[in-house]
């Protein structure tokens, strides 16, 4: 695993592997691009994401909607590390039984945050707490 990172101006750089860039900034005011932070935020999500769609298709569970949502807090003090995160699951899930698919659902987000995302386990190992919350839709 590579990645390449190339200045382009003040605080704008360019990362990514050889297929995809993104544009970072660490300037606050900047929205057109991403701070270094949001992508910490983005890869506990992704990650988990990618764990729970895949232990659902395993369970044979269907949804129309997913998504999760990153909140992330940090410490006040330089260096401003991330102190807590949540994530907010959201689903919709299709087919009559829903209470079926929110017990498969918490079960597919345990195991991800427990045992399978890499991302939740070095953050966890550097000493952020991690909680999560479900929701259907």
């Amino acid at each position: 695993m590579k990645i390449t990172v190339e200045h382009i101006a003040d605080l704008r750089i360019k990362a990514g592997n050889a297929d995809t860039q993104v544009l970072l900034d660490g300037n606050p005011a900047d929205e057109k691009a991403l701070r270094p932070t949001d992508c910490v935020l983005m890869a506990i999500a992704g990650c988990s994401s990618m764990d729970v769609v895949s232990i659902l298709a395993k369970m044979k569970q269907s949804f129309s909607h997913f998504k999760v949502l990153s909140d992330g807090q940090r410490s006040e003090e330089h260096p401003k590390v991330f102190t807590q995160i949540t994530l907010i699951y959201e689903a919709r899930p299709l087919g009559k039984n829903k209470e079926e698919f929110l017990v498969a659902f918490k079960k597919a987000i345990s195991l991800s945050i427990e045992r399978y995302c890499s991302v939740s386990a070095m953050l966890k190992k550097a000493g952020v707490d991690i909680s999560y919350r479900v929701q259907l839709v």
